[in-house]
Order: C-alpha cells, then sequence, then structure tokens
C-alpha cells in the first residue's frame, strides 16, 4: 500500500509497489494453511513510516496564511493563495510536498510560480484569504513546481532534474475545494526542497480533450488525445488525471517509423490513488513523435464511483462531478534554452482546443 495502478510491462517507474511471483505464492500457500503463523524468530520489523514531512524536513515551507471556510454545500471552489517565497535567488526545486490541512475537501492543488507580482493584485482585490478562479490562475504563471491529488506520493526527481523557480517568485497555491455536507476549514502547507547542482531543467506538456460526451448507461466511452514533438526531448514522467466515471488510461509514443509504444496503462483507474510515475530511466523521444493518450470512462449504474444516480450526461468541466481527460507529460530538452519553445508550442495546441469549446483563455 498505497496500490500501485499502472500495468505489468508497461514502462518501470520509481516506487514501484509490486508482489513477485513468488511472494504471490507464498500467500496463496499462507491463505492455505488457515493462516498459520511462522516462526517468531522470522517476524521482520515492523516498519516505520514517517508522521511528519514525507521526504523529511524541507529547505522552504509554505503555509496558507490563514484558514479558509469552505462552505457545507454548494458548487466547488478553486481559491489561490499567494505565499510568498522570498527567494534573494534562483532556486532549483527537485521536490514539492504537499501537506493538505483538510483532506475531507481538498480534490486536488497546482502550486504555480508568479514572478511578476500578478497574483498579489488579485489577491488585494478579494476580502476572502486568497481570490477565487475557476480553472487556471486568472494569471499567465512564470512557472510551476509541481501539484497533488488524492493518492499522490511525493518524490525527489531523479537524474538531477530540477523545476526552475526565479528570484523574487511568489507561490501561488491553488487548491480545489469541494463541499462535503457541512462546513469545514484548511490551512495547507507546501515544502520545497531546493538542488545545489541540478543536471537540467524540466516543464511540462499536455495531452488533452476538452470536447466530448458521454452519454448515461455508457460503460466504455472512450476519448483520445495526441500532441506532436517539435523538437527532440527527454521524457521524465507521466502524470494521468480524470475524475470519477474514469475507468482505464494509456499513454503510447508513436515513432516517426509508424512504431507504437506504449508509457504507461492504468487499467484500473481509481480517483482516489492518483500519483506521478517518474520513469526508472528518462526516455528520449525525437522531433516528430506523437505522444498518444486513449481514456476509457464507465458512466453507467454498476460504476461504483458514478457520482450521479441515476446517471448522467457527463462531459469535460472544473467540477468533481463532471469529467476530465489529462496527461501531464514531465520533459527536458538536451539545452534547457530549448525547452520554453516546446512548452509555448504546447501551451498553443491546447488553447486552440479550448477556444474551439468555448473555454477562455485564464479560466
Amino acid at each position: 500500500m498505497p496500490p500501485w495502478r499502472p500495468a505489468e510491462n508497461v514502462g518501470h517507474f520509481l516506487g514501484e509497489r509490486r508482489l513477485t511471483n513468488h511472494q504471490k505464492q507464498l500467500l496463496k500457500q499462507w491463505a492455505a494453511s488457515g493462516r498459520a503463523e511462522g516462526a517468531k524468530t522470522d517476524r521482520p520489523k515492523a516498519p516505520d513510516y514517517p508522521t511528519g514531512w514525507q521526504l523529511g524536513e524541507p529547505d522552504l515551507i509554505l503555509k496558507m496564511p490563514t484558514p479558509f471556510k469552505i462552505a457545507a454545500d454548494g458548487p466547488d471552489i478553486f481559491q489561490n493563495f499567494v505565499l510568498p517565497m522570498n527567494l534573494s535567488k534562483d532556486h532549483f526545486v527537485m521536490a514539492a510536498e504537499f501537506k493538505p490541512g483538510n483532506k475531507s475537501v481538498d480534490h486536488h492543488s497546482i502550486f504555480y510560480l508568479d514572478k511578476n507580482q500578478a497574483a498579489r493584485k488579485l489577491d488585494d482585490a478579494d476580502p476572502q484569504p486568497g481570490y477565487s478562479t475557476f480553472g487556471g490562475p486568472g494569471f499567465i504563471p512564470t512557472g510551476a513546481v509541481g501539484g497533488w491529488s488524492p493518492g499522490t506520493t511525493p518524490r525527489i526527481l531523479p537524474g538531477g532534474f530540477c523545476r526552475y523557480a526565479a528570484k523574487g517568485s511568489d507561490l501561488v497555491l491553488q487548491i480545489h475545494y469541494h463541499p462535503t455536507g457541512k462546513e469545514e476549514v484548511d490551512q495547507s502547507e507546501v515544502g520545497l526542497y531546493f538542488s545545489e547542482k541540478p543536471k537540467n531543467i524540466v516543464g511540462n506538456v499536455t495531452l488533452a480533450n476538452y470536447r466530448f460526451q458521454i452519454e448515461p448507461g455508457d460503460n466504455d466511452h472512450v476519448v483520445r488525445a495526441n500532441y506532436t514533438l517539435p523538437t527532440d526531448v527527454i521524457l521524465v514522467g507521466l502524470t494521468p488525471h480524470m475524475h470519477l466515471v474514469g475507468k482505464s488510461m494509456k499513454i503510447s509514443a508513436k515513432y516517426v517509423d509508424g512504431s507504437i509504444e506504449d508509457l504507461l496503462h492504468i487499467k484500473d483507474w481509481h480517483f482516489y490513488w492518483q500519483d506521478q510515475y517518474y520513469l526508472q530511466s528518462s526516455k528520449r523521444l525525437a522531433k516528430g513523435t506523437q505522444l498518444l493518450l486513449e481514456a476509457h470512462y464507465d458512466n453507467s449504474e454498476d460504476n461504483p464511483f458514478n457520482p450521479s444516480t441515476p446517471p448522467r450526461v457527463v462531459s469535460f468541466g472544473e467540477e468533481t462531478t463532471d469529467e476530465m481527460c489529462f496527461c501531464f507529460c514531465l520533459i527536458a530538452t538536451d539545452s534547457p534554452f530549448n525547452l520554453l519553445p516546446v512548452i509555448f508550442d504546447n501551451i498553443k495546441a491546447v488553447e486552440r482546443q479550448r477556444n474551439q469549446v468555448g473555454i477562455k483563455a485564464g479560466q
């Protein structure tokens, strides 16, 4: 535990948690024996789980300055909290760990960076703690250092890869809250871990589909997305994301010679056990490679996680009861100067899709 969702023989990722065939056979023998206890001298030491920060004490801890109240009911809330980092020089972030103040209402969070103090102006104009938007943070971020969703295991980026945080940046902590039926309070924290010797800088490109409609009773609705790489990249990690009627998701690479390799396959999607999957060995993908996404959804009454009874039409939306179809692909380039053009190209591709369905920039 936590359960490991990726299918076997499709990619290898940091922190894999699988039972070997030998371990499975031992469990069968133990069950057949009536669950007999073995020799006490063979009993292993009980595991020691961290009680504080899972990655150890962070180099910088950023906490929401005041508690935020979430009403008992009503629509979901996207609240942005501006947390000054007070960086006197550029830093390189090798890990970011989120400590939710109230897991019952925290749907997910994203850690944006803002070196232009645009978010401070939005915060000043809103009388509540932080400021409210829906979807995006309401300004053009100058970077990001990670995110969190239920089930995520914090990890240090492998191979010396880091995210860049410019001098003077604020961290804008966006939290998606979902009302629980009673008034709740949250005061979450983010811990940052810095590297003094970064080897390369990473950023995200997104596989996304905003145009889909899943009819009630459809237990295997397929949604696809793709993105063609405009230059050679290094693939570092994959983070798939769907909501409650999500069923499975597969990410593949279609190479310029036409061959296809599966990179990640979540056969049994579970909203409450999401994760960020860092490759054990980063993978080079040539210019012209297509990143492919294929997602399946179950909008039937047989889906125990379906939030609607009876099922209703489900399409893209920001509410927990809506659906999403994303995979965030963490990449690098041989020269960090070549990374931004790839990210900007991907942003334009995603914005074209959003515009087609009437989603305004910044939402």
